[in-house]
């Protein structure tokens, strides 16, 4: 990987975490916070994606409802469990669907600070953080998916487009990898 690197946080939030996953929430949260804590210390940028919809539901996704809704604005399950919730000047893009470079000062922000390469870690795999990682990768971004620090709700599909990702868009690496290589 070349030049500065930021870590990109996707859809930690509380009502993705409510939902089976695999592997468990208090596994891809340790991770996330893992790298969370070394891209701070090391004073690296970090940006949060994150859901948000209207309490209405005129923003969200066609499919959630009407009894589905997620990452409603005001309600707990808006917020990123503790150890994972912005801090300082992180940035934090605010999506309604799946690609968080959506919101649009993202780019420009990952720009701003430098960033040539971003890790990406979240949830689900599959969905929101594919799509962040073609985001990145179509704006020029170098993209590591951070494997110990990913979820899903459907591992055969996950799994998939990992070996999918990993072939074109994204270099796959342990937190091991990503703290001794990449940070």
């Amino acid at each position: 990987m070349t030049g500065p690197v930021g870590l990109l946080l996707v859809d930690m939030q509380e009502d993705f975490f409510a939902r089976d996953m695999t592997p468990s929430r208090d596994v891809v949260i340790s991770g996330a916070a893992e790298l969370l804590q070394a891209f701070r210390s090391a004073g690296a940028p970090v940006a949060h994606i994150h859901t948000v919809c209207a309490p209405d539901g005129s923003d969200a996704m066609p499919h959630w409802l009407p009894d589905k809704m997620l990452c409603v604005a005001g309600t707990p399950g808006v917020l990123a469990p503790e150890p994972l919730r912005p801090e300082g000047e992180e940035f934090v893009a605010v999506k309604q669907h799946y690609d968080g470079f959506v919101d649009p000062g993202l780019e420009p922000w990952l720009r701003q600070h430098g960033v040539e390469t971003v890790v990406v870690c979240g949830v689900y795999t599959q969905t929101c953080v594919r799509a962040a990682v073609l985001g990145a990768y179509q704006r020029g971004f170098q993209v590591v998916m951070a494997t110990d620090a990913l979820g899903t709700d459907d591992v055969e599909f996950a799994n998939m487009n990992l070996t999918w990702l990993g072939a074109r868009a994204a270099k796959l690496l342990d937190n091991a990898a990503i703290l001794e290589t990449v940070l």
